[in-house]
């Protein structure tokens, strides 16, 4: 494996794994707030989902979109 393909592909990871981070630390922040707020766990998780479906599937088509430009340099 060439020197450039290792840090395409290490930058790929970092990536992804940045995205699921930032995904994943809205819906429990999502999560903590509307029980906090609401006092309810099921509307908790719920406001969650609706909330960080969008952004996750925003998040994984500019991944793709990243990761296609990483693999083409």
């Amino acid at each position: 494996m060439k020197l450039r393909e290792y840090f395409s592909s290490l930058k790929t990871l970092f990536l992804s794994i940045a995205v699921i981070s930032l995904v994943l630390g809205v819906g429990a922040i999502v999560v903590v707030f509307a029980v906090v707020f609401l006092r309810s766990v099921l509307i908790a998780v719920l406001l969650a989902f609706i909330l960080v479906l969008p952004l996750s599937i925003t998040a994984l088509y500019y991944l793709e979109k990243i990761v296609g430009r990483v693999e083409e340099e």
